[in-house]
């Protein structure tokens, strides 16, 4: 599955988040991820959010992502998908639809 993840700097943190963040080595940022694929992910340094594209298999190890960031972040996520299948989703949706009328 992929996931979109929001997430805004906790007020608490200040700029402490960040700078665990540029303090991490390959082997940590690995760590922080655990099972969950990054395929892309946007900061915006001034107004303190950004969001991730990721992938899992786990709605679970998403979550342990967000909690090994959680001091810092309050994150958010939902399932996300591509063109493709959301052209399948929908074309499903609105076949099923018609043969219910």
């Amino acid at each position: 599955m992929k996931f979109l993840v929001r997430w805004k700097v906790k007020e608490s943190a200040g700029l402490e988040g960040l700078k665990a963040f540029t303090q991490m080595n390959d082997e940590q940022e690995s760590y922080m991820r655990g099972k969950v694929k990054l395929i892309s992910r946007w900061h915006d340094l001034v107004g303190r959010t950004g969001v991730m594209i990721c992938e899992s298999d786990s709605e679970q190890e998403l979550l342990a992502y967000g909690l090994r960031w959680s001091q810092y972040l309050a994150m958010e996520h939902c399932v996300v998908v591509n063109d493709e299948d959301a052209r399948k989703i929908g074309k499903q949706l609105f076949a099923e639809a018609a043969v219910a009328v």
